[in-house]
């Protein structure tokens, strides 16, 4: 009973990190992204 509920536990756990880690994978890709534009938009220019 008790170990069923630890690992219920622990895999939600691990959900939310991984959420968590995707979020903040897809937030640095749209930084990433913005920063590709705005040196692209440099270059033309110069």
């Amino acid at each position: 009973m008790f170990g069923k509920i630890a690992g219920i536990a622990v895999a939600a756990g691990r959900n939310q990190q991984l959420e968590l880690f995707r979020q903040f994978s897809y937030r640095l890709l749209a930084i990433e992204r913005i920063f590709k534009k705005v040196s692209y938009v440099d270059i033309d220019r110069a």
